[in-house]
């Protein structure tokens, strides 16, 4: 299975978590692999599929949930300390209102590529993920424990997809 080369995709697809023999393969070379019969199946976020027309080279998709993509904005320190009270406040909520947005756009496109998807004959399958996302996120803290990431990293972005 092909997965990017980074030690947490590793870690959460293979033998310690999901079970699959993976092959860390860059992602400009993820199609050609696939088509090449190197790997037999990739990760990547379920609404680069219809883009990057990975439905040519496979009739499967499994739902994971696994990974989304994220659009942020960005400032530098500097110049956000120089913004007063109020024009931080009118970025903050501007940048909420734009996230939201773009997340029901999102969603809604991926409605439509579903039903394109399944139009090319695409089978989409819809796995109970719940023992595998407890083991990612044991490895996660795993990962904590010996100070590869922040204490406290998890739950906090654990937290994010909760309602406060």
């Amino acid at each position: 299975m092909r997965v990017p080369n980074n030690e947490v995709d590793l870690l959460v697809w293979g033998p310690e978590g999901a079970g699959a023999k993976v092959v860390p393969v860059p992602w400009q070379e993820a199609q050609l692999s696939l088509r090449q019969g190197l790997v037999r199946a990739i990760e990547l976020p379920a609404d680069f599929v219809v883009p990057f027309k990975f439905h040519e080279s496979a009739k499967h998709l499994v739902l994971t949930r696994h990974r989304h993509q994220l659009v942020y904005m960005t400032i530098a320190e500097r110049v956000w300390q120089s913004l007063s009270a109020d024009e931080r406040s009118a970025i903050n909520a501007a940048n909420e209102e734009a996230g939201l947005a773009y997340t029901r756009s999102v969603l809604a496109a991926w409605e439509e590529e579903q039903t394109f998807l399944r139009g090319q004959g695409v089978s989409i399958v819809d796995i109970d993920v719940g023992d595998w996302h407890r083991k990612a996120i044991e490895l996660a803290r795993g990962l904590e424990a010996r100070g590869a990431w922040p204490a406290g990293m998890v739950d906090k972005v654990g937290a994010l997809g909760r309602p406060a």
